[in-house]
């Protein structure tokens, strides 16, 4: 089941009228960070231990997340319910914003959205036989902060 809903810039909306600026800092520098959590049975899992490290790499990066933790959690609580998702995944993204030259950014003016969505299933062949590992040895260039750059990931498929 697709996402209906998402959580961009103070509003609910439908997920298909979500957009971020062409000059947003985090499509152009990669000056974002987000994490990744779940749901059970509408219930968030260990969001407290998730908001802790999302504010960590938010600090780490002089990003200012604009809700507290409370209100992050009442408008996961939401979202789970508005696309009908008890088992969901949770995505936490925040940039810097439109920035007007590609280098600089109002810290007053954050980009932050949030998504719920399903959870893949997987055949069960892989909880059966388990998949393949690759490993790459690299040092993310800001490794006390999760942030979006996973270049090196990404392009270790092609």
């Amino acid at each position: 089941m697709k996402p209906q809903y998402c959580y961009s810039n103070g509003k609910i909306i439908p997920v298909h009228n979500a957009q971020i600026s062409i000059n947003d800092i985090g499509l152009l520098r990669g000056y974002a960070v987000f994490d990744f959590l779940r749901s059970h049975n509408s219930k968030p899992l260990l969001l407290d231990k998730h908001l802790k490290r999302f504010a960590n790499s938010a600090k780490k990066l002089n990003l200012r997340i604009p809700l507290t933790n409370h209100q992050i959690e009442s408008l996961i609580l939401k979202l789970i319910q508005k696309n009908n998702l008890p088992d969901a995944g949770i995505r936490l993204f925040l940039s810097g914003g439109e920035s007007p030259d590609g280098t600089h950014f109002d810290s007053k003016t954050p980009t932050f959205f949030v998504t719920a969505a399903s959870l893949p299933i997987h055949a069960p062949e892989i909880y059966q036989k388990g998949v393949k590992l690759i490993t790459h040895e690299y040092l993310r260039t800001k490794p006390e902060a999760k942030s979006t750059n996973y270049l090196t990931m990404l392009s270790r498929k092609s």
